[in-house]
């Protein structure tokens, strides 16, 4: 494979990726605390509120703070949403995530009508 494959990969993917992505904490020591729970949970919460389009949810890998667990962090491809890490989150807390996150999200889904510009002329 050459560079220039690698590239076109890396492109098609950038492509394919959602404007916000949820990287839930798999490993063991999260998986103990319950985030097989809190991943499906959120998975639920974005098909349940239709945000599909806008949000995916991703597991991951230790990030090493295992005491603290499950682990989620919130990544976006807009400025508007700054990478997030969350704690200790419960499978309830993971559905009001994605609320949240759904609710600041500035891109609207049907976007605006311009309106046209009236303009008045004193004599």
């Amino acid at each position: 494979m050459d560079i220039s494959a690698l590239r076109q990969i890396a492109q098609q993917e950038q492509i394919r990726q959602k404007p916000v992505r949820i990287n839930c904490c798999t490993a063991s020591g999260c998986a103990s605390s319950g985030s097989g729970a809190v991943k499906k949970n959120l998975e639920t919460a974005i098909k349940a509120g239709c945000h599909d389009e806008l949000i995916e949810v991703g597991s991951v890998g230790c990030m090493g703070f295992c005491g603290r667990g499950p682990l989620v962090i919130v990544e976006a491809s807009e400025r508007q949403l700054h990478r997030q890490l969350y704690a200790n989150v419960t499978p309830e807390a993971a559905t009001s995530l994605v609320k949240a996150i759904a609710s600041i999200r500035l891109i609207p889904l049907i976007p605006p009508i311009p309106q046209p510009h009236h303009h008045t002329w004193s004599k």
